[in-house]
């Protein structure tokens, strides 16, 4: 749709007649001629071009005026760009008045980012093929840890599968070596046996009290001795024992106290009843293996009753806390006396006796006696306890269970 003439010179504010005129010009030729109508319109533009003529006549001088204010705004708002453009060229210095030298600046400015904008096109460019690359040896790390996985994988199979083969080899040759060891040292027990007739047991028992009453450290001679004499009270023991359920599984299991089975006590709790006996071993540089094997039973059950009597004396050491002197040792034969009725016990307990000094005899008979009377009839029977499975129980708990009464200190009695 065109535009007004008419409604373009007011806005503008014509500058001459021929401007009007030929606005009114061009708005008749857009009027239409036809009916009663046309000519009214037509009188309607006359008379609006007389008063035209005369109004532009008086608003002349005011029009110039106008343009004047319009252009002097239009360079005061180039002034102030000017102005905002200096500042910011340079903010630390004072804005610039020349024109001419704010343009230069410009000029400098646009043409120092312009290969800045460069350099970093470039340097993106870059940074993007760098991407591509660090993509690709990523790529490529990801495929060779993919591989090591699947080798790591494999070699940790393979490991595991020859692990097992070898711990079963060696648990294999273990059980078997356990095997060939447990014939053989029954067989040693059974072939070490020494069949006696009556008459030589009782001369063995004479030569071996003998020899024990001159030399008390003789401890194959008091093993002799409690054998040849203690058959019947090692039967006795064997089925006290027989009724017990801990006692049953002794009998079953047959556990020795050896270095190879009791060692681990070393490694337990000092409050334990298995540290205990570990010190008491180690601070006397004794060792479970010296003790002398049996030979004069008659059955391999009697045989393992008498040496389990044997090995368990040390035990009893540490739950009665008794010293291993000539005193502790007679004391602790009054409690084995209690417990089996060995007359081996009996015989050590009058034999040590005259060992004694005055003083020791007096001591013995005072204060290590009686008690040892009394504890041996409180405590529970002893040779139907599988010690080592108490091992990791501590030291007083097990003496509260067992009816263990410890030796008072002589010192501190009354």
């Amino acid at each position: 749709m065109g535009t007004d003439p008419i409604e373009d010179f007011w806005i503008d504010g014509g500058d001459s007649d021929g401007e009007l005129q030929y606005a009114l010009g061009s708005f008749r030729d857009m009027v239409p001629t036809a009916g009663m109508a046309n000519e009214e319109t037509h009188r309607d533009f006359r008379s609006l071009e007389q008063n035209s003529s005369g109004k532009r006549a008086r608003n002349e001088p005011h029009t110039s005026k106008s343009k004047a204010c319009r252009e002097k705004v239009r360079r005061d708002r180039l002034n102030e760009r000017f102005h905002e453009l200096s500042s910011v060229l340079d903010p630390n210095r004072p804005p610039r008045a020349d024109k001419a030298s704010i343009l230069g600046d410009a000029t400098r400015v646009l043409m120092q980012l312009r290969a800045e904008a460069q350099e970093l096109k470039e340097s993106n460019e870059k940074l993007h093929e760098a991407i591509k690359d660090l993509k690709v040896e990523k790529n490529e790390l990801r495929e060779e840890k993919m591989r090591l996985k699947a080798d790591k994988d494999k070699l940790e199979q393979q490991i595991k599968w020859r692990t097992m083969f070898v711990v079963e080899r060696t648990s294999l040759l273990i059980n078997l070596n356990s095997i060939i060891r447990s014939e053989v040292k029954f067989k040693i027990m059974e072939g070490a046996r020494i069949p006696l007739k009556g008459w030589q047991q009782a001369a063995v028992a004479l030569g071996s009290a003998l020899g024990a009453l001159m030399d008390p450290r003789r401890a194959d001679l008091i093993a002799a001795l409690g054998e040849t004499t203690g058959k019947p009270a090692f039967q006795r023991v064997l089925e006290r024992m027989r009724n017990s359920s801990e006692g049953r599984e002794v009998l079953l299991e047959r556990p020795r106290v050896i270095s190879a089975k009791v060692s681990h006590a070393w490694d337990l709790p000092e409050s334990t009843f298995g540290s205990a006996y570990a010190r008491f071993m180690g601070t006397r540089n004794f060792s479970p293996d010296d003790r002398p094997p049996v030979r004069f039973m008659d059955t391999d059950e009697l045989a393992y009753v008498a040496t389990r009597a044997r090995e368990v004396h040390d035990f009893w050491h540490v739950l009665f806390g008794l010293p291993t002197n000539l005193i502790g040792e007679s004391a602790l034969k009054v409690i084995e006396f209690e417990q089996m009725f060995l007359p081996m016990c009996a015989l050590s307990v009058v034999g040590g006796s005259t060992r004694f000094s005055e003083k020791q005899r007096a001591l013995f008979f005072r204060h290590y006696f009686p008690w040892a009377i009394r504890a041996g009839m409180a405590s529970t029977d002893l040779m139907c306890v599988y010690y080592e499975k108490h091992f990791h129980e501590d030291l007083e708990d097990v003496r509260k269970k067992w009816g263990i009464i410890p030796c008072p200190d002589p010192k501190g009695k009354s």
